[in-house]
């Protein structure tokens, strides 16, 4: 008996490894991007989540936390409440030596390592650094991009709510024109610099969206409402 096979030639092996291997390259290309942005977020939900825990414990202890304003009172009243494996109090540290980057390129945003304002790097790996009022977290340490949008965010205290830590962006002022400061073609720096009303989106949203589309007037209006 004759048995005939078949199979196929080294020609359409290659041509069809050659397919799979492009709708791989491809699957990656959007894939990667759309992991990165996830990691960020999560970041920035779990450095929300410790710092506004933290916040709520001081509350409870010592009542109303609008008298605490400056950076030396902040500090001295979050470092119980974290846990705290740096400290830097008015000393260079705590954070990477590099300028970070503003979420458009268009210019630099500060170097908080040779800062001299207080600041601390927790077990988690987040770094925090106190300003009058305000919060500045890197929310994944000393890995990159170190951005003001994507892993660094700036936080405020507000006594229009002040049971909650806010993000840039909540003012009213910023309802007509925050969303400037969210764009990462923007290459305004007025008083603030491109990323960094973006916190208050991220507060808002739970996404990134301005990494990859421009939002809208409408859109931000209608997730800022004036207080």
């Amino acid at each position: 008996m004759y048995n005939k096979f078949f199979g196929f030639t080294l020609a359409e092996v290659l041509i069809t490894m050659g397919i799979i291997g492009v709708v791989a390259v491809l699957t990656i290309a959007v894939i990667v991007p759309k992991f990165k942005e996830y990691t960020y977020v999560h970041q920035f939900k779990v450095a929300y989540s410790v710092l506004q825990n933290a916040y709520t414990k001081i509350q409870s202890e010592d009542g109303d936390f609008q008298g605490y304003s400056s950076a030396e009172e902040l500090y001295e009243k979050f470092l119980p409440q974290l846990k705290v494996v740096e400290k830097c109090f008015k000393t260079e540290g705590c954070f990477p030596n590099i300028t970070y980057d503003t979420l458009s390129n268009h210019s630099k945003y500060v170097n908080f390592y040779s800062s001299l304002c207080p600041k601390l790097r927790l077990a988690n790996g987040i770094l925090v650094a106190f300003g009058n009022r305000e919060l500045y977290v890197d929310t994944n340490g000393d890995k990159g991009p170190n951005k003001l949008g994507i892993d660094m965010f700036h936080f405020r205290f507000q006594t229009v709510k002040p049971t909650l830590i806010l993000g840039y962006g909540s003012e009213n002022w910023m309802w007509e024109s925050g969303f400037t400061y969210c764009d990462i073609s923007c290459k305004t720096a007025f008083e603030m610099h491109p990323g960094a009303s973006c916190t208050w989106w991220v507060i808002k949203t739970g996404n990134m969206d301005y990494l990859h589309r421009k939002i809208s007037v409408s859109e931000w209006r209608k997730y800022f409402k004036r207080n």
